[in-house]
């Protein structure tokens, strides 16, 4: 179980992290980044509502200056199911955050 900066469970199933993986996929360099997708869940400079699924789903996002992808936000999608149930949807790398509503920064709480 995987623990957010809030101290909320969150699930990262193993038939998440091999869609997330997976060499046919579009992200296999997440391969080696299991331990930046917790540290983003645990310690995440942004988080902004999904704009797909705005009721359930919040992307939290890191910035890693060592990825695969040189410096990248590692972006986290999480799906709240309720209050006590949360899994990872997935998890990328990218050159900036995600526009939507940004719901928590670092910083401003």
């Amino acid at each position: 179980m995987i623990y957010d900066f809030q101290g909320r469970p969150i699930r990262l199933p193993w038939e998440r992290w091999l869609h997330i993986i997976d060499p046919g996929g579009d992200h296999p360099y997440m391969v080696d980044m299991r331990a930046k997708v917790i540290e983003t869940l645990g310690n995440p400079d942004v988080i902004v509502r999904s704009t797909r699924f705005p009721d359930t789903a919040r992307i939290y996002h890191r910035w890693h200056e060592d990825t695969p992808l040189d410096s990248k936000w590692v972006r986290v999608v999480v799906n709240f199911v309720d209050n006590s149930d949360a899994f990872v949807m997935t998890a990328y790398a990218e050159s900036q955050v995600i526009a939507g509503e940004v719901i928590w920064r670092k910083g401003n709480g």
